[in-house]
């Protein structure tokens, strides 16, 4: 099975999070969009497919919140403009899985990295649930 991941300075929780899949999934093909601007996943598994947009050369958040301007209040912009009291992780992480979509051709599971898997990821597929 594939899975997909967002990544943003969680390390520790990612690696318990691969770690959880391959219990259950010992040939689980994982792909992450790495977010991270401090603390970067240090990729230590095989079969493990790193997106990195760390430098925002994928995704370029700043341009991405300045063309959604017209969609913000004039409050939400003066948030991001004086880093006060919004970052817009929403937005950043909503565009990343938007990403991981599109670049993963078969199905898969996404899953955000602060996750522990206790049963087998494989009884969430089903074509009851989970459609294309």
């Amino acid at each position: 099975m594939k899975y997909g991941i967002v990544h943003y300075n969680t390390p520790e929780l990612i690696t318990c999070l691969i770690s959880s899949i391959r219990k259950f999934d010992s040939k689980a093909e994982i792909f992450i969009f790495e977010n991270s601007d401090k603390l970067k996943f240090n990729n230590l598994f095989e079969n493990i497919k790193i997106i990195d947009n760390s430098k925002q050369e994928i995704i370029n958040f700043d341009d991405l919140i300045k063309e959604s301007k017209k969609y913000l209040s004039a409050d939400s912009w003066d948030f991001h403009v004086n880093k006060s009291k919004n970052n817009f992780g929403s937005m950043k992480h909503a565009a990343s899985v938007e990403y991981l979509i599109n670049y993963i051709k078969d199905d898969f599971i996404l899953l955000d990295s602060d996750v522990l898997l206790k049963k087998s990821p494989l009884e969430l597929k089903t074509e009851k649930i989970c459609s294309a």
